[in-house]
């Protein structure tokens, strides 16, 4: 878990210098530990790894999203939190807000 000084100070940083150099700031929490809940245990590339198999041209409804990710991730609360992050707008394809080939094509390096 994240200190909250550890959020904070790219925040902090941002608002106070930055700005005139940079048009967005992106704090990412990345858990690369192990997590345990509900008796199973889950590691962010097995996560990824069950976001990029999820049938992004087949899913119309967040629900339909979590019954295809329950198959790989038993947790609730964590497929909650990746769904956060799923786009479904009218009438077009689902899709990930995030650049998810760029994490995990390169989550090996960020450990």
């Amino acid at each position: 878990m994240l200190s909250s000084s550890g959020v904070l100070q790219p925040l902090r940083l941002f608002r106070e210098g930055i700005p005139q150099r940079a048009r967005a700031c992106v704090c990412v929490c990345m858990c690369l530990r192990k997590q345990v809940e509900s008796n199973t245990s889950h590691t962010t590339p097995q996560a990824g790894q069950a976001m990029a198999a999820l049938p992004l041209d087949r899913i119309t409804t967040q629900r339909e999203a979590d019954v295809e990710l329950a198959k790989r991730i038993p947790d609730m609360g964590l497929r909650q939190f990746i769904l956060q992050n799923l786009l479904l707008p009218k009438g077009g394809k689902a899709a990930w807000r995030l650049n998810l080939r760029v994490i995990l094509d390169s989550i090996d390096t960020m450990v």
